[in-house]
Parts: C-alpha cells; structure tokens; sequence
C-alpha cells in the first residue's frame, strides 16, 4: 500500500479522529525527549520571520511556532479538514502538497515537516495492538500481535526536515 495515495490519504484525514490517535499513542508511550519539543527547538533555533509548515495536520507545531516565536505560519495540508483545523488554531492555512508548493521561490525563511526519535515504551500487548491499529498501513494486522510478557520496548525513528531559507 502507498502512503501517498490519494484515496487513503482522504479517508484518513478527513476527519481529526484517526490522526489524534496516531499523534496520541506515541506521546502516551514516549520515553526521553518530548518529540514536539524537539521539533520546535529545530525551528526555534533558526528564529524564521515566515515558516512553512508542510503537512501541517491538526496544526499544533504550527500555532505553537506562532504563538511563541511571533513567526507567521502559512500551514499547508493536502486534506480539506487537516486545513479547517489549522485555520481555527489562527493560522494562515490552505490545501496543498509538498510536491506543487503554492508559494513564491524564496519566500519563507523556514520550511517545516515532521518529528524526531524517540524509544516507546510499551506496558503490554494491549498497547502494542491499539499503536498498530492505529497506523494507516498496518493497522489490520493489530489482532494479530503476539502476546508478550512484560514492558516491550520499540526505537521509533521519525524525520524532521527544518530547512532555512534566504530570508
């Protein structure tokens, strides 16, 4: 199954339900670094005027980059709801993708998409089947996570892309 599919990517996002799942099962069972703040800290450090923050999702890191380093966020997302969302948390937000950006060449000093690593930690089999049932691509295989005994321990490898620009 491709990620980038057209179909899949309109059922899954076009509600917040399914994504707040994903987002929320990995914060839940993060150990070390908070991911978010890492990820901000990675912007932050570059003090962009004007971000862009592709695939912007429910629009948390956008209206946080916002609200706390005064940066004007433009939020860009392929899926009409993901776009509401970003809008009602102020930001500057319209459908599109990273492949066909909207914008003028040079016209943001930041670009914006994704998260860091982290190791997640989890308690049981239970919370091992509810994290695979909630990703896009393998979530059919949840009922068949094998038992295990104990705390099971996963290194989640998530990329950022923070890139500066001419302003």
């Amino acid at each position: 199954m491709k990620l980038d599919n057209p179909l899949l990517v309109r059922r899954e996002y076009a509600s917040e339900e399914r994504l707040a799942k994903r987002n929320a099962v990995p914060r839940s069972l993060s150990q070390g670094r908070n991911l978010e703040d890492a990820a901000f800290e990675a912007v932050a450090e570059l003090k962009p005027a004007r971000m862009v923050d592709i695939g912007c999702g429910l629009g948390e890191m956008g209206e946080r980059v916002q609200r706390e380093l005064g940066t004007h966020v433009r939020a860009l997302d392929v899926s009409p709801r993901m776009v509401e969302l970003a809008k009602a948390r102020g930001l500057d937000a319209q459908i599109g993708d990273a492949e066909h950006l909207p914008f003028p060449d040079a016209d943001f000093a930041c670009a914006f998409a994704g998260d860091v690593d982290a190791e997640l930690v989890f308690p049981d089999t239970e919370s091992i089947r509810t994290f695979v049932a909630s990703t896009i691509d393998r979530a059919h295989l949840a009922p068949r996570v094998p038992e295990v005994d104990g705390p099971f321990r996963a290194a989640a490898r998530h990329v950022v892309f923070v890139a500066k620009g001419p302003r």
